[in-house]
């Protein structure tokens, strides 16, 4: 948790601890402000505070996308009125949370926060914490006029993570998953992340799995910046479900967006601000101290230019030009270098006005007729034209390279080769730049489709879409990936239709065979199902097994299973029964024995030969140290060793008595088996 998120933390703990009435949480959707929440309510219930929780969201009439007609909040202030869900026992607090306020209307609003203020006028204690992003401060700044003072209890503001913080929190997920290797994502690979990210926790949880899983296919050890970059193009799209057919191009969507908190993504990181509702509302703390730094400073440059002018009318057309020329060589700077408050926002369509020549609308004194000066103008206008082209190109040309194709938002290269255009519409460089990125966007999507990887195909496609609109080829590229995307969603319906079918079945099946156990007076239990494989009952075990009881299941005494008692007992269709359901041959009893062990042990030598002829692991040895070829010596069976030696039995294995095969032979004077096992020795 950063330093900003455990402050807003504490504060909410201390409110669930000792406030009554209304607190609000802001910040941008997916910043962990539900988390949070949760969190506090978790950690304030573990401390002992005597609370009822309870999530309003669920009461929320939400309407479907593309419905004018606003949420329904009626229901959420219904519960909160008539108690809905309250414990019938008395607790010391009750604490509501709402956490889907973003499109709250004033009056659902107040009647919300009159209900708790009723509440509060009897005998109860009560708490509503709403959360949401800025939209929320306008209704809540209303609400505050229309209601009692003291109510509100304060709104805290839950930010971004800064580049250092991003870093920690991506340390951190890699610590709760117990990673200590060295570190898989480069610093220049944080950096990326928190760029891109926009500091949001829910965009660096979405980013950071898709780099993992990628360098995952591509068998890497380490995530680079490029990989990030790359990667981002498009999980961040499928996110948030961008569609070719709701979009405008790049090229029209890149004019002159509207600067709101949503729309930039990049900005200073702004710490936390805890305050009361007094100072709170309303404020646009997103772009606004940033945005316009740079056109005060453009504004102070042109009014100086202007005073030089008027001062120096009298002067002639030659005296003119120095102070004409040295105005605009100060006044050609970008406008995120003139920001005064040190912070340098990415470049955004409505920059290109930083690089509007001064001289070009001073209209200065006419000294000679003015056509001197009017020429001039137009040298600089145009000197200061491609200069700034110039700039912009090599700025495009830079975040090309790292793969900041379309992202972040007006700070990526299509945006900037846009601007270039906005400039000189002809120029063949941005023209040819955005030409090679939509090309680009097309080639990944043919190296998904020959992959099958039809979803992440259409996303590419779309990125493309958006580059040009009016490019048909595209259009039948997204035909192709539809077509594919349904034939794939029918093999998909229809192969859960056969699981469902096959679940069916089996459901059936099981309680079929448990109505004939319970027809023949059989328990569906373990001891029945053991007994039964002591007594070679196979139809019986088929039954049990049918009936889903486990087929590795272990006794309590000895921890044998059915396999191991039908073998000791010498029941071979059983055994034969219990392989095909897939028993664990190889398993161990408590004591170290497998089913062939005890086979050998019980005298059951059919049984031991077919089960040698399955996949055994013929060196198992119990407790004692004893395995199956030591068994069959002690026994005086030269087939079982036989066939246990030709399925690579082990000669120098030695018990705990430091007993081989070879010295029990001898002690057995079994002249047969010596001769086998000296063979074998004799030819490994």
């Amino acid at each position: 948790m950063s330093d900003s998120h455990r402050l807003v933390f504490n504060r909410l703990t201390e409110c669930i601890a000792q406030s009554t009435g209304v607190v609000c949480l802001l910040g941008p959707a997916g910043v962990g402000k539900s988390t949070l929440i949760a969190r506090a309510v978790k950690t304030s219930m573990q401390e002992g505070v005597d609370i009822f929780y309870k999530d309003l969201s669920p009461f929320i009439n939400v309407q479907e996308e593309g419905e004018a007609a606003p949420d329904d909040f009626s229901g959420a202030i219904s519960a909160v009125r008539e108690g809905d869900g309250l414990p019938e026992v008395d607790c010391r607090k009750v604490v509501y949370v709402m956490d889907a306020t973003d499109n709250i209307d004033e009056n659902s609003l107040v009647k919300l926060i009159k209900s708790i203020e009723q509440q509060n006028a009897g005998n109860n204690s009560v708490l509503l914490i709403l959360a949401g992003r800025d939209s929320l401060e306008q209704p809540l700044g209303a609400a505050q006029q229309a209601l009692s003072a003291g109510l509100f209890q304060g709104s805290y503001f839950l930010d971004t993570l800064s580049e250092a913080e991003v870093g920690n929190y991506i340390n951190h997920r890699f610590h709760v998953v117990h990673f200590s290797g060295e570190p898989i994502f480069t610093s220049s690979a944080v950096h990326a992340v928190a760029e891109l990210s926009n500091g949001i926790p829910r965009q660096i949880n979405t980013i950071c799995g898709m780099a993992l899983f990628q360098a995952d296919k591509e068998h890497s050890s380490v995530v680079t910046q490029q990989k990030v970059a790359e990667v981002a193009e498009l999980c961040l799209l499928e996110e948030y479900g961008e569609d070719a057919s709701s979009q405008n191009s790049i090229q029209k969507s890149m004019d002159h967006p509207t600067p709101t908190p949503d729309s930039i993504p990049i900005r200073a990181p702004v710490p936390v601000s805890v305050q009361n509702h007094e100072d709170s509302i309303p404020r646009d703390r997103n772009w606004f101290p940033f945005l316009y730094p740079g056109v005060v400073s453009a504004i102070v440059a042109i009014a100086t230019v202007i005073g030089v002018l008027w001062y120096s009318a009298p002067q002639s057309v030659k005296s003119l030009e120095e102070p004409v020329m040295g105005a605009q060589s100060e006044t050609w700077i970008p406008v995120d270098e003139l920001s005064q408050s040190g912070v340098h926002p990415p470049y955004q369509p409505e920059s290109v006005s930083g690089f509007t020549a001064a001289g070009v609308t001073l209209n200065p004194v006419d000294v000679d007729g003015g056509a001197n000066i009017q020429d001039q103008t137009v040298g600089l206008d145009a000197e200061a034209s491609d200069e700034a082209v110039q700039t912009l190109l090599a700025q495009a040309g830079q975040l090309e390279q790292n793969n900041h194709l379309t992202l972040p938002k007006n700070n990526n290269a299509i945006a900037t080769y846009q601007q270039v255009l906005d400039i000189q519409p002809d120029n063949i460089e941005a023209i040819q730049g955005i030409e090679r990125i939509q090309q680009q966007f097309i080639q990944r999507a043919r190296r998904a489709m020959d992959q099958s990887h039809w979803k992440t195909a259409q996303s590419y496609l779309i990125k493309a879409k958006q580059i040009a609109a009016d490019d048909h080829a595209i259009d039948a590229l997204m035909a192709d990936v539809r077509v594919q995307q349904a034939l794939q969603a029918q093999a998909i319906k229809i192969s859960l239709s056969q699981v469902i079918d096959q679940q069916e079945i089996a459901a059936k099946k099981r309680a079929n065979a448990r109505y004939q156990l319970n027809e023949k007076g059989i328990d569906f239990d373990l001891t029945n199902f053991f007994l039964q494989a002591e007594r070679g009952k196979t139809d019986m075990i088929a039954l049990f097994l049918d009936a889903n009881i486990p087929v590795d299941a272990h006794d309590n005494s000895l921890g044998d299973t059915a396999l191991m008692k039908a073998a000791s007992y010498g029941h071979l269709g059983t055994v034969k029964l219990m392989l095909k359901r897939q028993a664990d041959v190889n398993k161990q009893n408590r004591i170290g024995r497998t089913a062939l062990m005890s086979a050998i042990v019980f005298e059951q030598y059919d049984v031991a030969l077919n089960l040698l002829k399955q996949t055994v692991d013929i060196n198992i040895r119990d407790q004692n140290g004893t395995n199956a070829l030591m068994f069959a010596v002690q026994k005086n069976q030269p087939a079982v060793v036989e066939a246990i030696l030709k399925k690579g039995g082990d000669i120098h294995a030695r018990n705990v008595l430091g007993q081989s095969a070879l010295s029990i032979a001898l002690e057995k004077d079994n002249h047969e088996i010596i001769s086998l096992l000296q063979s074998t020795l004799n030819m490994r």
